[in-house]
């Protein structure tokens, strides 16, 4: 806002002056992360998109991108009638909302750790976690001791523990874990693509997508995703697509200073 940014998780703060003065920079811009890989987005080929669910065409309008990863990136693009414009929203921020007795008792378990209870807490690589203890801690199911050695030994890295776990081992309360995470990514992919509007389509970036990719059934995330109740006819013909390269931001970023001037 105004040149100046203060991410939370980082604990840094940013103020684009500071950066002309200390370089000698004729211009400096910031962008949000997620704003910054949609414009990466636009570099990439068709073979970098891995269609979840494809009605045969394109239809014109805005396009939604949902990217969990360290956090929950929510992004657009506007469709001006010739051109699709990238666009930064917080709406990771937004609060998550349960559907059913379970999902409160989630709910009352992430209430009493955070206070207020955003998607972020849910779909994020906390947020995956956060799934696992409840249903560990709350749900009472087993975690067996080898993987509970894993998960104490893997500094941060509880995605990959979980999916190897429920791919490789098979284990239960990771199968669950994933399930339900996909359950709510669908969700809240259903949510801003109502609130943008986005006929143009869904794009599913972020380091969860990649790293579970091999666990994710399109044709379930399919249903999930359009559920609604008077918006059905809308959702079930928006194309979904998994984004396979990670450099998207760096590459935003880079066609951003060379093409785009405030």
């Amino acid at each position: 806002m105004n040149g100046k940014s203060n991410p939370a998780r980082l604990g840094w703060s940013f103020d684009v002056e500071e950066y002309k003065n200390a370089f000698g920079f004729e211009e400096v811009t910031m962008l949000n992360d997620q704003e910054a890989s949609a414009y990466g987005i636009a570099l990439l080929q068709d073979s970098d998109l891995d269609a979840i669910y494809s009605s045969g065409h394109l239809e014109k309008g805005n396009v939604a991108i949902l990217a969990p990863g360290n956090g929950l990136g929510e992004a657009g693009y506007f469709f001006d009638g010739k051109y699709l414009r990238p666009f930064a929203t917080e709406g990771g921020h937004s609060e998550f909302s349960p559907r059913t007795n379970v999902e409160v008792e989630f709910y009352q378990f992430l209430n009493n750790i955070y206070g207020i209870v955003s998607w972020e807490n849910v779909l994020s690589k906390t947020g995956l976690f956060n799934i696992y203890r409840f249903l560990r801690d709350v749900k009472r199911h087993p975690e067996p001791e080898w993987l509970s050695e894993k998960l104490t030994n893997a500094n941060g890295n509880f995605t990959e523990e979980i999916f190897k776990a429920a791919v490789e081992e098979d284990v239960l309360i990771c199968k669950i874990a994933l399930d339900t995470f996909l359950e709510f990514l669908a969700r809240e992919a259903n949510n801003l693509t109502l609130k943008l509007k986005a006929t143009g389509g869904l794009l599913i970036a972020g380091d969860i997508p990649q790293i579970i990719r091999q666990y994710i059934d399109k044709d379930k995330f399919y249903e999930k995703f359009k559920i609604s109740d008077k918006m059905e006819d809308m959702l079930k013909n928006i194309p979904i697509y998994l984004i396979n390269p990670d450099s998207t931001s760096i590459d935003g970023a880079a066609l951003y200073a060379a093409y785009y001037k405030e």
